[in-house]
């Protein structure tokens, strides 16, 4: 474990108000949460798609190490999800992209299906304009 003024999780100021460990297990047990509600995981995907992902560096690391993603208050504003905007919680984060990924799943399962009935129709076309040249 580090302390304040120290780096943590490669690169990642200590949390002022938390500890930092080698691994961090988010409890998500059903008996714990209430309030529980469905979401619009295809609204979620094009929230995450307008979502503006930088590169960047904490000013407090003084080894500059770059990270990839958005800005706390760009994802609070898009999700309305979290204690406050200067933080992305990791459950929120990893709530949002396994909603995306679902929907992205379903999406290329309908492509996948439509290429197949596209791909039928074409093996059909193609045998009619065989018999009519034959003729």
């Amino acid at each position: 474990m580090v302390g304040p003024g120290q780096m943590c999780c490669s690169g990642v100021p200590y949390p002022t108000d938390g500890l930092c460990q080698s691994v961090c297990d988010m409890r998500s047990d059903r008996h714990a949460k209430d309030r529980v509600a469905s979401i619009d995981q295809d609204a979620v995907l094009e929230q995450l798609l307008s979502l503006e992902i930088r590169e960047w560096s904490y000013r407090e690391d003084p080894q500059h190490a770059r990270h990839v993603g958005p800005m706390s208050q760009d994802f609070h504003s898009a999700f309305g999800v979290g204690g406050d905007d200067t933080v992305i919680s990791q459950v929120d984060a990893d709530g949002v992209l396994m909603a995306s990924m679902q929907a992205l799943h379903r999406r290329v399962e309908a492509l996948a299906s439509e290429n197949e009935q596209l791909q039928e129709q074409n093996r059909d076309l193609e045998a009619r304009v065989g018999e009519l040249e034959a003729r």
